[in-house]
């Protein structure tokens, strides 16, 4: 049961709509959400028409996050008379409607629409990266990017206002428009939309959403290590639950074992493992990330067996002789004293592996946001 809890969010279905009219960077920000790009997997790109139908994208670590890319209402198949009944509105749990220039009347009605049904969504305005270089390029030294961000930002506000858009009164007005760059999720509004996007997803399934989504930004990282931070507990409640078995090195051979799986799911969700270090990598050398990585742990704890466990052990200053006296000391109690010694065993053994499973979430904590600092330091380069 703890077992399948631990595991619940993988069989979570998440499903999001992306909408917004031709050419409005639709496609990209789907792309950037799920990791993948329009020749493995991801959604097409291009200058031309490319959403005239529904499509459908999963995410490629878990086939319950959907992003489904909806044409704009307003076109000749999508009226807005039966717009929310062609789209099957009800089924998606988040909208984001965008757009690569300004918002519309019927933007405006979907937005209310969504309101009515208690539908979370955000404004999203893409290219900023465009109107920023065009304003370099027409104004030369006068050009002043924090200015021209923030020009369009009041803009964006002040026209959906004109339009009649409705906002939750209780919303931030700066969460209202995210402005950004398809590609640049460390720059602009990318960082503060994937943490808000988060937060306002629907209760039950934030957890799940979290977990799958890749760790692009130093307020996710924060954000996951919160919520495994959280489930802790689960994975030391199976080690004291083996630890009532009263067989000798039942209890050391689990715990070795929950602790090397708990490490790698860790190690995974903080984006420490190659593959996340290849997509964090985008503009930049992956060789400068592997190296923080490589600077904290000897060892590639995706590829570690059980075998490894004194060298992982060391690497979070955990030795190996106090991870054994312990588990010796249970097995001992476990059988001299019948019932009372298995539950002081179970009580030992939840003690010790909850603490070390804090103990390593916190230090790969701290290696996930230096792996970030560079990653953004390398792009300001």
């Amino acid at each position: 049961m703890l077992q399948s809890s631990l595991n619940e969010w993988q069989h979570t279905a998440m499903n999001v709509a992306v909408t917004g009219r031709t050419n409005g960077g639709k496609s990209s920000l789907i792309n950037v959400f799920i990791g993948r790009d329009q020749y493995h997997g991801g959604a097409a790109v291009g200058i031309t028409e490319t959403t005239k139908e529904i499509r459908s994208y999963t995410h490629p670590h878990n086939d319950q996050l959907v992003f489904t890319d909806l044409p704009g209402v307003g076109s000749l198949t999508f009226k807005r008379e039966t717009y929310l009944k062609v789209i099957k509105v009800d089924k998606y749990d988040f909208f984001l409607l965008v757009t690569s220039d300004t918002f519309h009347e019927d933007d405006a009605w979907l937005a209310t629409e969504l309101n009515k049904r208690n539908k979370p969504f955000f404004f999203v305005r893409t290219h900023i990266d465009e109107n920023v270089r065009n304003d370099k390029r027409d104004t030369g030294e006068r050009h002043n990017e924090n200015q021209v961000v923030a020009k369009i930002r009041a803009y964006m506000e002040g026209q959906l206002r004109q339009v009649g858009a409705e906002y939750d009164p209780a919303s931030p007005p700066d969460v209202r428009v995210f402005l950004i760059a398809n590609n640049q999720v460390s720059k602009y509004d990318y960082p503060r939309l994937f943490k808000q996007f988060i937060e306002n997803f629907p209760v039950v399934k934030r957890e799940a959403l979290l977990l799958t989504m890749r760790t692009q930004t130093k307020a996710m990282v924060d954000m996951k290590v919160e919520c495994l931070r959280q489930s802790i507990w689960k994975a030391a409640a199976i080690s004291a639950a083996v630890a009532t078995i009263p067989i000798p090195g039942t209890s050391f051979v689990a715990d070795a074992a929950i602790l090397l799986h708990e490490m790698r799911f860790y190690y995974e969700q903080l984006g420490l493992d190659d593959e996340s270090l290849q997509h964090l990598a985008t503009g930049v050398e992956v060789s400068r990330l592997k190296a923080v990585v490589r600077r904290a742990y000897n060892i590639n704890v995706m590829t570690a067996t059980v075998q490894d466990h004194s060298d992982l052990l060391c690497m979070f200053g955990i030795t190996m002789a106090l991870f054994k006296a312990e588990s010796a000391l249970e097995a001992g109690i476990a059988v001299a004293i019948p019932v009372i010694g298995q539950a002081l065993a179970a009580s030992m053994s939840y003690g010790t592996t909850y603490w070390m499973l804090r103990k390593i979430l916190d230090q790969m904590h701290v290696v996930a946001k230096e792996v970030m600092d560079v990653a953004l330091e390398l792009r300001d380069a």
